[in-house]
């Protein structure tokens, strides 16, 4: 019992440590981007006149509309910054979370070799979300799924419902959630490296940003969410979201005697 509790205590330690860094990085990083976003506005501003009075001189049109597409995806890395800081509040409304996963993940998923199963249960309670960031969530998932699966594998996609408890999962209040697990049978993720997979700017690719499961992780908080990762390396890879679930008062109540009865899973 002892070593139960102790290591219950490292593990809300070590949740507690890794929020409080994520969000004063969260914090400097949404303060830089939202100045640099407004910098680059009135930048774009400027090309968009120097380009309607250039006339008919067609090379300096052309350098002026390279110019903006670089601006235009700065503008676009400096709203991910945004989407986890505080600056990227959700705008939350009911959605249907199986349609929402089977949309993203055929979509990101593509033409490539990779089988996917689902696996989504049929009385799925609606969740609170913001659908564009909880889609940015998914698709990062999927795609990061499929690069760890070059030769393709297998892709399982469950959605259920589930009563959290108090002090179940680290910064989860207790009540109903929605869980979504993803996961991959591909090459998997280093033990060293787990405690630093939603760190900004952390990336085992060369090609890669880093900001992706950032964007994922604060999106999630911002939700009062839980995104967790458990990895083996060549067995493959799980990605756990648990996102509130749609109601309050009475609906929360005949979750509560679905659950007793056996027919909230």
């Amino acid at each position: 019992q002892r070593k139960r509790e102790e290591e219950e205590r490292l593990r809300l330690q070590q949740h507690y440590l890794q929020s409080q860094r994520l969000e004063a990085i969260g914090v400097l990083a949404g303060g830089i981007a939202h100045d640099f976003k407004n910098l680059l506005t009135i930048a774009l501003g400027y090309i968009e006149f120097s380009i309607e009075q250039c006339g008919q001189n067609e090379t300096i049109a052309v350098y002026l509309q390279k110019a903006m597409t670089a601006l235009q995806r700065s503008k676009g890395l400096t709203q991910q910054l945004l989407n986890f800081s505080k600056a990227g509040v959700p705008q939350k409304q009911p959605q249907d979370i199986g349609r929402i996963l089977k949309n993203c993940v055929a979509m990101a998923i593509g033409e490539s070799n990779v089988k996917t199963t689902f696996g989504i249960n049929n009385r799925l309670w609606p969740a609170d979300i913001d659908e564009g960031q909880i889609v940015q969530v998914i698709d990062n998932i999927v795609i990061n799924a499929r690069h760890a699966m070059p030769s393709g594998g297998t892709l399982e996609v469950r959605a259920k419902n589930r009563m959290i408890k108090p002090r179940e999962y680290p910064g989860l209040e207790k009540g109903c959630y929605v869980e979504i697990s993803i996961r991959d049978s591909g090459i998997g993720i280093p033990e060293e490296h787990l405690p630093k997979i939603f760190d900004p700017f952390f990336s085992t690719k060369q090609d890669g940003s880093g900001l992706g499961l950032s964007t994922c992780y604060f999106i999630v908080k911002n939700h009062k969410g839980h995104i967790e990762c458990c990895s083996t390396v060549g067995t493959g890879t799980t990605m756990t979201i648990f996102l509130p679930a749609h109601g309050e008062g009475k609906d929360t109540e005949k979750k509560n005697e679905a659950i007793e009865n056996g027919k909230g899973q």
